[in-house]
C-alpha cells in the first residue's frame, strides 16, 4: 500500500513538473513572439503601436527592452531611449552590448556628456570594456560632446585592438573637430597598424588633405586607392576630385572623374562644382547639361563662382 501511494505521488509530481515546464515554454514562446511583433512595428515606424504592445506585455526579457530601445534610437528619439534605459536597469534586467550601443548612439545625437560618462561606467561594470564596437561608440560620443582631446582620444587608446570602424571614427572625429593634420596622421597610423581603411576612411583622409592643400599626401592616398582597386568607388573618387581641385590640379581631378565606370549624382555634382569653383563656368555649364539627372545641389554647384545676376542673364541668352 505504501509503495503504491509513493508511486502515485511520484507520478503526480512528474505530471506537475511537465505542466510547469509546458507553461514556462509557452511563456517564453509568447515573449519571443511579442518581441518579434514589437520589432516589426518599429521597422514600419509604428512606434505608438510598438510602445502599446510593450506596455501590455505580461512578461519582458532583455530582448523586449532592446527591441524598443533600438527602435527609438534608430528613429531619433533620444529622450525615450534614456527613459526606457533607466526603467530597464531599475526593473532588474541587465543591459547587454545591443542596449549600450543604442543608448550611446542616442547620447551622440543629443550630445549628452554626463549620461555618456554614466553609461561608460556601466559598460565597464558589466564587463564590456574590451568590446570594440562599444569602444568606437564611446570615441564618437565624446568627440560629439566636445571633449575630443580629453575623453575621446583617451578612449581610443584604451581599446586593445581597434578595428577599421574604430580607426574611421577617430579619423572622422579629428576632421570634424577641425584638426585635419591630426586626421591625416591617424590615417597613416592606421596603415602602420596593418588595418585596411574603409572607403569612408579614405574619403575622410582626402577631405583632410583638401583642407590643408596637402597634394603630396593626397597623391599617396590616391596610389593606395588604385593599389586596392577602389578607384571606381564613388565615395572615394568624389573626394579625390575635390582634393585635386583644392590643390589647383583640376585636370587630375577631371581625369579621375573620366575614369569612373559608373557616375552617380554625387560624382557629377562634384565635377561640376570643381569646374565652377575654378572659374571655368562655361565648362561647368556644359557638364551640367550633360548630366543624366540633376537636383538643386548640382544647380547650386554650377553657380558656385558666378555672379548670380550676370550669370543667369548669360544662361538665358
Amino acid at each position: 500500500m505504501r509503495k503504491k501511494l509513493q508511486k502515485n505521488l511520484t507520478a503526480e509530481r512528474v505530471t506537475q513538473l511537465k505542466t510547469l515546464s509546458a507553461c514556462k515554454v509557452e511563456s517564453h514562446l509568447l515573449t519571443f513572439l511579442l518581441n518579434r511583433a514589437t520589432e516589426s512595428y518599429a521597422k514600419c515606424h509604428c512606434l505608438c503601436d510598438a510602445r502599446e504592445l510593450f506596455d501590455e506585455m505580461p512578461q519582458r526579457d532583455g530582448g523586449t527592452w532592446n527591441a524598443l530601445i533600438t527602435a527609438y534610437s534608430k528613429l531619433g528619439f533620444p529622450d525615450q531611449v534614456f527613459s526606457l534605459f533607466m526603467c530597464m536597469t531599475r526593473s532588474g534586467v541587465f543591459p547587454n552590448e545591443v542596449t549600450f550601443a543604442s543608448v550611446l548612439a542616442s547620447s551622440a545625437t543629443a550630445s549628452e556628456l554626463p549620461l555618456s560618462k554614466q553609461v561608460h561606467g556601466m559598460v565597464t561594470k558589466f564587463g564590456f570594456c574590451d568590446n570594440v564596437i562599444l569602444g568606437s561608440s564611446h570615441v564618437d560620443v565624446y568627440a560629439r560632446c566636445g571633449v575630443m582631446n580629453d575623453d575621446a582620444c583617451r578612449m581610443f587608446y584604451e581599446i586593445p585592438q581597434p578595428n577599421a570602424v574604430t580607426w574611421n571614427v577617430i579619423v572622422r572625429c579629428h576632421l570634424d573637430a577641425g584638426d585635419a593634420k591630426e586626421a591625416i596622421f591617424m590615417f597613416s597610423r592606421m596603415f602602420s597598424a596593418a588595418v585596411q581603411p574603409m572607403n569612408f576612411t579614405f574619403s575622410n583622409a582626402l577631405v583632410a588633405c583638401s583642407h590643408l592643400s596637402a597634394l603630396q599626401e593626397g597623391m599617396q592616398i590616391h596610389g593606395v586607392v588604385v593599389k586596392l582597386g577602389l578607384q571606381e568607388d564613388n565615395v572615394v573618387s568624389s573626394s579625390h576630385v575635390n582634393m585635386y581641385v583644392k590643390c589647383d590640379k583640376l585636370e587630375d581631378g577631371s581625369r579621375v572623374f573620366d575614369m569612373l565606370g559608373f557616375r552617380d549624382l554625387v560624382s557629377w555634382t562634384c565635377i561640376v562644382s570643381a569646374y565652377a569653383m575654378s572659374g571655368k563656368t562655361l565648362e561647368a555649364r556644359k557638364i551640367f547639361d550633360g548630366m543624366p539627372q540633376r537636383n538643386l545641389i548640382s544647380w547650386n554647384a554650377m553657380l558656385a563662382r558666378q555672379d548670380m545676376f550676370g550669370g543667369l542673364i548669360g544662361m538665358r541668352r
